[in-house]
């Protein structure tokens, strides 16, 4: 007497591939990267301005474009930066990567409080403007 074991068949998971777990991973990257900017934005707002820092803002979609993520308010005019964004605290290999760039990068990880991203920022603005004040004063302005 065979019984009729009716065997369950039991939902198959499949694991997912190569291309959409790099996909996955790049989404994640970028609201990481796009949480970074906001904090230098909101840095700079929440502590309010410096005599010669009045703010920040977020590049347009053209000038992100460009590799352009925030561009700092000043009194020589707005400084675009480039914000680098890790889970992490290594940034050797983006270091290396972007030590060509004429844009300043700005790496932030997500440990960072507003005080200090704007320390960070600031001190990377200051030498900018100095220089812009030094071309300046060669031109007679």
């Amino acid at each position: 007497m065979g019984r009729n074991r009716r065997r369950s068949k039991k939902r198959r998971q499949t694991e997912p591939s190569r291309g959409e777990l790099l996909h996955k991973s790049g989404l994640i990257g970028q609201k990481i990267g796009r949480a970074g900017e906001v904090r230098v934005v909101k840095a700079f707002r929440a502590l309010g301005p410096l005599p010669w820092i009045f703010g920040a803002r977020h590049a347009t979609d053209k000038e992100d474009a460009e590799g352009i993520d925030v561009f700092v308010k000043t009194d020589v005019g707005e400084i675009p930066i480039q914000i680098k964004t890790s889970v992490l605290k290594d940034f050797t290999a983006l270091r290396e990567q972007y030590a060509q760039r004429k844009i300043p990068i700005i790496h932030i990880s997500l440990y960072e409080s507003d005080d200090e991203i704007r320390e960070m920022v600031v001190q990377v603005i200051q030498l900018i403007r100095q220089e812009i004040l030094n071309k300046n004063v060669g031109r007679g302005q």
